[in-house]
């Protein structure tokens, strides 16, 4: 955790602010990076929260380009969903560059002052 004026800053804050997810949706997050590839289902169970929050949680993380859906169609028919953590390097580097150019506008407005 750093701090920022009066302000301590978490990795959750630093992530819920640069992609405008939602604090479940982070911690949502933080559960997937710990498999390689894991359902809704795993989710649902391990979380202990409703399919159906797990489902919306995840159309969040997708809809921010955070995780990746693998579909794997099944023997019997029908098809089961696979979700994992986008590269975690390239993350890192999108996070570096928002704050990057956060802190770039804070200097202009301060430098117009």
């Amino acid at each position: 955790m750093i701090s920022f004026a009066c302000k301590p800053i978490s990795l959750e804050d630093v992530f819920t602010c640069s992609f405008g997810i939602s604090k479940q949706a982070y911690r949502l997050l933080m559960e997937i990076a710990k498999y390689k590839e894991v359902t809704v289902k795993e989710l649902a169970r391990k979380t202990r929260k409703d399919r159906t929050t797990i489902q919306k949680l995840l159309r969040e993380l997708l809809e921010k380009n955070l995780v990746v859906r693998r579909q794997v169609n099944l023997d019997k028919g029908g098809y089961r969903y696979y979700y994992s953590i986008r590269n975690k390097e390239e993350l890192k580097r999108k996070i570096k560059m928002l704050i990057h150019e956060w802190t770039r506008s804070a200097e202009l407005l301060i430098d117009k002052w």
